[in-house]
């Protein structure tokens, strides 16, 4: 049985503490808020920029690799990392990277939830914006010299990638990942098919490939009519239930091995429900660890 430990990475596009580099803080306090929970609530590593004069891409990077040492070293010590991060960067590819640093002879995958692909490069990115990336550094796609300097990265595979949620595209990111062999599911396919049926085929073929596994999830991939997890969110994404059910297929069919949640901005989650869900993400990341389940429940008050 494994203890969690959380990995705060603080930041939003090399910033401290703005935006979505708020979310980390804010979900630990929240956490922390309840007297059953702060009884077992897991030691807490902050991640910081060394960085005088901090810029979106070098910080970011620098991140990254910080990420992936502590990732490392907490399973090390024999715990669950639960990254909590501003950006997916910091989270898939610190989080992947750390895996690899572990255990270098095993193959690691990576479960990636999303609403949006992240699968821009910066020829095609209308906005260059470095966290709509992420999927497309991990996959060896583009920023090929800064993350070389990633203790632990190699890029992966295609086939050793899952999208879960993606719809929200851009033109050319979607030609791109059309193009590529990551199996892409996305809401409208789970409302249809349910989730085994959706998932099933790929999270089957997925497990013969791989020995590790890294579970991301960018709370946006929650409907932004149901709640805003920041500015990025879109409508059409999963609803709670259905997010909560995936997860727990994900994890009860693949060697889950670190995990990460991303992307929340507190200022756009004025009635607490994004938070909410991430509450129970927690939890559900707990029995991937082979931990006992929170006592704290998914507040349905606010859902």
């Amino acid at each position: 049985m494994k203890a969690v430990r959380l990995v705060a990475v603080p930041y939003d596009s090399g910033h401290r503490g703005e935006r979505q580099g708020l979310g980390p803080a804010s979900l630990v306090e929240h956490w922390l808020a309840s007297p059953e929970e702060r009884s077992r609530l897991p030691d807490v590593v902050w991640v910081e920029s060394e960085t005088d004069f901090p810029t979106e891409v070098a910080t970011t990077f620098e991140l990254i690799g910080r990420v992936a040492e502590v990732v490392r070293g907490t399973l090390d010590d024999g715990h669950f990392p639960v990254v909590l991060a501003g950006n997916c960067n910091s989270s898939a590819l610190g989080g992947a990277a750390g895996l690899r640093l572990w255990d270098q002879r095993g193959d690691v995958g990576v479960v990636w939830f999303d609403t949006h692909g992240d699968f821009n490069t910066p020829e095609i990115d209308p906005r260059g914006f470095l966290d709509g990336q992420g999927l497309a550094i991990l996959t060896g796609r583009c920023w090929q010299g800064p993350a070389r300097h990633i203790p632990g990265f190699e890029p992966l595979a295609d086939s050793s990638v899952m999208l879960i949620g993606g719809h929200d595209l851009d033109d050319d990111e979607r030609i791109a990942l059309g193009r590529s062999e990551i199996v892409h599911v996305t809401p409208s396919q789970i409302r249809r098919e349910g989730v085994e049926a959706a998932l099933g085929p790929a999270v089957g073929a997925l497990a013969q490939r791989v020995t590790r596994v890294y579970l991301h999830v960018d709370l946006d991939v929650v409907d932004a009519d149901y709640a805003r997890a920041n500015s990025y969110a879109a409508p059409g994404g999963l609803e709670p239930d259905q997010l909560f059910e995936a997860t727990s297929y994900v994890i009860d069919h693949l060697p889950i091995a670190a995990a990460g949640l991303a992307a929340y901005d507190p200022s756009m989650d004025g009635a607490g429900r994004v938070r909410g869900v991430a509450t129970q993400m927690l939890n559900l990341l707990r029995q991937a660890a082979g931990t006992p389940p929170s006592l704290l429940d998914w507040d349905r008050s606010v859902g």
